[in-house]
């Protein structure tokens, strides 16, 4: 079923920015993290060709991923999606991998989208510090799907791109960014040249 359950507690890390204690959570019928939980940190992890990659759900606070090659987890060959966040606020998903595999170079999305947010509000998807934009591409569907979801931030991803190929090659499916049913008050990008995103290649909208 699920790789690594965190049921109705607070403050867990799950992994490490030493990488001789990172986890590999591989092959997963169901979520390789299922989290219920307050303020939980997931950094450093390898998560592939589960189901899901990442789920968290009816949470508040905490972070995947962060800054950095240490703190980055890769997040790749799902069935279905990367990172999914149901009923969230206040998450930060930075610095990831996430249909990129650990080179930086081959694609190895997932099977619907890279993250999908759906009823989460106030949280940041990247950021504007170097290395914490998310890579998001090679996805069937979508890059990043945003579902009933308000007041987030979406700065400094490479989506459709790789930070080593900012031209394209590395395209979604569809919408590199889709903002779905009853999501109002988000913002994807930022007068700053370091909030902007690099949205390319996708094969149905930018955004």
């Amino acid at each position: 079923f699920n790789g690594i359950v965190v049921p109705n507690a607070a403050n867990v890390t799950i992994g490490s920015t030493n990488s001789a204690d990172a986890n590999r959570i591989w092959h997963n019928k169901q979520s390789g993290i299922a989290v219920v939980a307050d303020g939980i940190t997931i950094v450093g992890n390898t998560i592939r060709s589960n189901r899901i990659g990442v789920w968290i759900g009816s949470s508040t606070g905490g972070v995947i991923g962060g800054g950095g090659a240490a703190a980055r987890n890769v997040i790749v060959s799902n069935t279905l999606i990367g990172i999914q966040c149901n009923q969230v606020s206040g998450m930060t998903i930075a610095g990831n991998f996430i249909g990129l595999d650990s080179d930086g170079l081959t694609t190895a999305g997932h099977g619907m989208y890279g993250v999908y947010l759906f009823e989460v509000t106030d949280s940041v998807i990247g950021g504007a510090g170097i290395w914490e934009g998310n890579v998001l591409c090679g996805n069937v569907l979508g890059g990043l799907r945003i579902e009933r979801s308000s007041g987030n931030v979406i700065v400094g991803n490479h989506v459709g791109a790789t930070p080593t190929n900012k031209t394209g090659g590395a395209g979604n499916g569809g919408d590199g960014i889709t903002l779905a049913t009853a999501s109002t008050g988000n913002r994807i990008g930022g007068a700053d040249d370091s909030e902007s995103n690099v949205i390319t290649a996708n094969a149905g909208a930018g955004v």
